[in-house]
């Protein structure tokens, strides 16, 4: 049984709200105040704590306790917690006065207590929450420097409503409407008598949509201006007043319109935008719905978003019905002016994006387009009609969110019968999309004509499509492909062995070199005899003896016999005694043989020829070498280019530039083999050679490796951020594997960077010459485009100056 299913089989939990007490509170009658607070979420009342005496020096300590139950019915219970406030609200308790038998109340003050840490996986927080004074309380009269008045609150579960992997899995979508811009002149006549109402469906589950509604939008003249930081709203709290409506700490966000996402983004929508939003009426919402995600609804979207696109979203124009006797009930069901915005939500299936925010064009609704865009029969516009008269009544709606059609259709037919019908175009169910005409629709002209847009903002808590980490596309090149070792390999073991008795056998030659400057130094100086085979005999004589006499040879000679003793174990592995004296003989002889060779090797390192013949420096260096090659290469002689790059190997086989290039050329003769190697070695010696990453995720996307080649790509985007380069191959990889929003992504990325590059950087300093390697004039001349060699392929063998490219002799 999965995670999520276990989730839905798990009986409710009490969410326990502790309001411990409030601080800094004055009465209507002093300083002294008995007061108590109510609390209650969405509907339903959670009841009232006793009254509690206090002044302003000291608090009011109510410690009043409550409790509601979260059933875990598929997501529902827990998109209310993420999007509906707990109201508190305090009221003073007024004393009795002559021939009065009950106390009267007057409000003071609300709060409202965001449970959202709940949903993120907290089992226990504490707020002190700041207390909005009421219309006509006594908490008007405080001056503006003193204390303002706050409330200590906790609230806790006994086992977290999401964990592990569950929590990890889901995902919460804040969803704020800002505001409707550019007005038809129809909405601008009489605006008090109309209402507006935005809506969108969002997954709750894999089966189950939630409808979000946005009600009581109302036209504000251009004459009132915004504030400058405007407060985000709760989408709906009964018994709210004032600023308890709003999210506390919680503002719309704002940006360059051209960073936006939007479709008005460009230099012709500025100055239409800027008179639109400062000198004409708009549609002020600035409310932010919260919406909770099952892991399985997650999945939907993200598989919708792939689909289509699109997300629609729909407004409204409803009459406020009438009041009285006299009213007709079927007006409130009524709405016309039917209008929807198709935003864009490709950018959530961008890696790590987890926001969209921009201006969308408002359309007349047409069914046919918004299936042919999004993929959805019908709108929601019906359901979300009776959710905002149900909010609007301050009562209980009667069904669920996202009820089935048949309520939609007992609402449809009732505006068929004779009240202000939708302009929505229906599509029969025998008539094929291609049969439906659409009529013309004046309504939806009149949104055309003034090009009315809205101002939305879409932000998921998590990526949709996690970005993958450096460390983590690091470690993945180099399971693929090795590093080398930046540092040699320690010697152990015989080869430790052999070094060791190389050393010994230096520092014994030093010190019998001082012992022959010591006896015969003077001599060779003042005389030099003559150079005869029995004067060097006698100077050795006399030296051996002169060791003998002194001791110094016996020290010598245990010098090395330890150097001697790990040799014979280590190198010939002989730890155990001889079984004859054959053997014993026949192994001195071998180990004999052995140590002089090893001593003429280790006297070699101290003892240069006088004579010896210096080597002479090459005629040409590394970079004329490649400029030979390239030209050789225009002349299409290619044995004699192959044989200057495998010179440039030759010299230096730890130069990464070096395997590139031979790679790129090899790739232009159609040998993919060797190019692939070649760029196997470039990358060992580099893991973050940036040329060497993108040529072996081309060479990989060639072999329809595309795993292995996006990873390479993503590899060399994430090194270096600002390469134009990597960005468009990455974005020809991706639209060569159909990942269409993948390819949108890497293009807009490149593009960005290069108007950026064209504004403030000079053309010299193209992104490509920050990657190619330092050239001189006569190199800059030659440029052989290396990327024509993807097209060629064909194995040959490798061979580098008469060696293959393991370092083997090879015969001429």
């Amino acid at each position: 049984m999965s995670e999520e299913e276990g989730q839905k089989g798990r009986g409710p939990e009490a969410i326990s709200i502790i309001i411990h007490r409030a601080r800094f509170l004055k009465g209507s009658k002093g300083d002294s105040l008995s007061s108590m607070v109510k609390a209650e979420f969405a509907f339903n009342q959670l009841g009232e704590s006793a009254k509690v005496d206090s002044n302003i020096d000291s608090a009011a300590e109510y410690n009043f306790t409550t409790n509601f139950d979260c059933v875990f019915d598929g997501g529902q219970c827990l998109d209310d917690i993420a999007h509906k406030p707990v109201l508190i609200t305090i009221t003073e308790v007024l004393p009795k006065e002559k021939k009065q038998k009950e106390e009267k109340t007057a409000p003071l003050g609300q709060c409202t207590l965001d449970l959202l840490p709940l949903i993120q996986g907290e089992s226990k927080f504490t707020k002190v929450l700041y207390v909005n004074t009421l219309p006509g309380s006594a908490l008007e009269l405080l001056p503006p420097d003193s204390d303002k008045p706050e409330l200590d609150v906790t609230v806790s579960v006994n086992k977290p409503l999401l964990s592990g992997q569950h929590l990890e899995q889901s995902n919460m979508a804040r969803v704020t409407v800002e505001s409707v811009y550019s007005l038809p002149d129809v909405w601008n006549s009489s605006p008090a008598n109309y209402t507006y109402t935005v809506t969108l469906p969002l997954p709750l589950t894999d089966e189950k949509e939630t409808i979000v509604v946005y009600p009581n939008g109302c036209v504000k003249p251009a004459n009132e201006k915004d504030a400058q930081n405007k407060q985000k709203k709760w989408p709906y709290v009964p018994n709210a007043q004032g600023n308890s409506g709003f999210i506390q700490d919680n503002f719309v966000a704002s940006g360059p319109i051209d960073e936006e996402d939007g479709e008005l983004k460009d230099k012709d929508d500025v100055e239409f935008r800027n008179d639109a939003e400062t000198a004409k009426n708009r549609i002020v919402f600035n409310t932010e719905r919260r919406c909770y995600l099952e892991p399985s609804a997650v999945r939907t979207m993200q598989s919708k978003i792939a689909l289509t696109r699109y997300w629609p979203v729909e407004i409204i124009r409803q009459q406020i019905p009438q009041q009285g006797k006299g009213a007709k009930k079927e007006e409130e069901g009524a709405y016309s002016y039917h209008g929807v915005a198709y935003v864009n939500l490709a950018k959530l299936l961008y890696p790590g994006l987890r926001h969209v925010r921009g201006a969308f064009r408002v359309y007349g609704f047409n069914e046919h387009e918004v299936f042919e865009k999004t993929k959805r029969k019908g709108g929601v516009a019906d359901e979300a009609v009776r959710i905002a008269s149900s909010i609007n009544r301050n009562s209980p709606y009667g069904k669920k969110e996202g009820a089935p059609a048949a309520a939609k259709e007992k609402v449809k037919d009732a505006k068929e019968a004779g009240k202000k019908a939708s302009t929505a175009i229906k599509i029969g169910e025998a008539a094929s999309e291609s049969e439906v005409v659409p009529p013309h629709n004046p309504e939806a002209q009149h949104l055309l004509d003034a090009k009315t847009y809205i101002v939305i903002d879409i932000e998921v808590e998590r990526p949709l499509i996690p970005k993958r980490e450096p460390e983590f596309l690091a470690m993945k090149v180099a399971e693929y492909i090795p590093p080398r070792p930046k540092f040699p390999r320690r010697a152990t073991g015989a080869d430790k062995a052999v070094e060791d008795y190389h050393t010994d056998i230096v520092s014994v030659g030093k010190l019998l070199l001082e012992e022959y400057r010591e006896l015969f130094g003077e001599q060779l100086r003042n005389q030099p005899p003559e150079e005869t085979r029995d004067g060097v005999q006698t100077r050795f004589n006399e030296l051996i003896y002169e060791l003998n006499r002194s001791g110094r040879y016996f020290s010598f000679k245990e010098q090395l016999k330890h150097a001697v003793v790990k040799l014979v174990r280590e190198k010939y592995l002989k730890t155990t005694n001889f079984q004859s004296r054959e053997e014993l003989q026949a192994f001195l002889s071998d180990l004999y043989v052995y140590l002089i060779d090893q001593m003429h090797v280790g006297v070699a390192q101290v003892f240069t020829p006088k004579d010896q013949t210096p080597i002479p420096e090459p005629l040409t260096d590394s970079q004329q070498l490649k400029h030979f090659a390239r030209e050789a290469e225009v002349n299409e002689n290619f044995d004699l280019a192959a044989r200057y790059y495998q010179e440039r190997l030759a010299r230096n086989k730890k130069d990464a530039d070096h395997w590139f290039d031979y790679a790129t050329f090899s790739l232009l003769i159609g040998d993919t083999e060797k190019a692939e190697e070649c760029v196997k070695q470039t990358i060992a010696l580099d893991q973050q050679h940036i040329r060497g990453l993108v040529l072996y995720g081309l060479l990989s996307s060639m072999q329809e490796s595309y795993d292995v080649a996006e990873i390479f790509l993503e590899t060399a985007t994430s090194i270096e951020p600002d390469n134009v380069v990597c960005w468009t191959v990455l974005g020809l990889f991706y639209d060569g594997v159909n990942n269409d929003i993948g390819a949108e992504m890497a293009f807009m990325e490149a593009d960005d960077l290069n108007r950026a590059a064209a504004a403030g950087v000079p053309a010299t300093a193209a992104a490509e010459d920050e990657e190619a390697p330092a050239e001189d004039e006569e190199n800059k001349t030659e440029k052989q485009p290396e990327d024509l060699a993807e097209q060629q392929g064909a194995p040959s063998e490798k061979v580098v100056s008469g060696k293959d490219v393991s370092g083997k002799d090879e015969p001429a």
